[in-house]
């Protein structure tokens, strides 16, 4: 169950990269119009990516539970393409979603900027333009991050590889990234690997269905899995909640048994929650 994260400064050389480990090793790439495929599938347009996607909440996001349904779908989306194996995972946080994931081969390329500006000449774009577009890309990418991931991108401890392709050309980088792919699938327990993302995949969807269903304030809400049975818990204001927190969950398939550990209290709701 081969997984690589790739996160990527745009104009950096990261498409030129993932064609060539794809072919080496016969992975898939998960993209964007991937990604849209299964998000649909859970009642999401994919003209929401455009909105949500690798972008950092607007004031207004920060009042809606639209934005927070929508990145949790990505996320699933994400660990069902990985639960396939052989694939290539580029940005949307996926080296930090799965970062508990053994096996997991997190790289990042990287560039100067000037160098980014020349690679992206070919889209006809003024260097003004493209260097307007690349300030954007990287601050969007990095306020998304820290906002749903609580994540510096700039941190190289969060990555196995940093590679700047300025010093490594693109066809070099992507043979260190195939045999350091190669090298640790050596040492992978892959049983162990597709049971967590499995409970990685459950806890999300059973938070995505709480939220979908649910419609009043949840405090807290925690989704804890351990081989298909989860234990829910959080804070909510009447028992009908709590019900309604559990049959959501329990509609989930995949749920073997599940614990509620909600508790009751008089709580108010947040005036930018909902």
């Amino acid at each position: 169950m081969s997984i690589i994260t790739l996160s990527r400064q745009r104009g950096a050389g990261d498409e030129e990269i993932v064609e060539m480990i794809c072919q080496n090793l016969g992975f898939i790439s998960v993209d964007k119009q991937k990604i849209g495929d299964v998000v649909a599938g859970y009642g999401f347009q994919f003209s929401s990516l455009e909105k949500y996607d690798e972008k950092k909440p607007s004031f207004w996001d920060f009042i809606t539970r639209e934005r927070y349904k929508f990145i949790h779908a990505i996320q699933i989306a994400i660990c069902e393409l990985a639960l396939n194996g052989n694939v290539i995972i580029i940005g949307r946080g996926g080296f930090v979603l799965l970062k508990e994931i053994p096996g997991v081969l997190r790289v990042k390329i990287i560039a100067p900027f000037e160098l980014r500006v020349r690679n992206m000449a070919r889209t006809g774009k003024s260097p003004e333009e493209i260097q307007h577009i690349l300030r954007i890309f990287d601050k969007e990418g990095e306020g998304f991050l820290r906002h749903h991931y609580n994540a510096d991108w700039n941190d190289p401890l969060l990555y196995d590889m940093v590679i700047n392709t300025e010093k490594v050309p693109c066809e070099k980088a992507a043979k260190l990234i195939t045999n350091a792919r190669m090298v640790m699938d050596e040492n992978v327990n892959e049983a162990e690997a597709q049971e967590k993302l499995a409970d990685l995949a459950l806890k999300l969807k059973v938070e995505l269905a709480v939220m979908q269903d649910v419609k009043v304030d949840i405090r807290n809400l925690d989704v804890v899995v351990r081989q298909g049975n989860v234990v829910i818990s959080g804070i909510v204001s009447h028992e009908q909640v709590k019900k309604a927190c559990e049959e959501a969950a329990l509609r989930v398939e995949g749920v073997k048994h599940l614990e509620n550990r909600i508790s009751i209290a008089s709580i108010l709701p947040h005036p930018y929650e909902w």
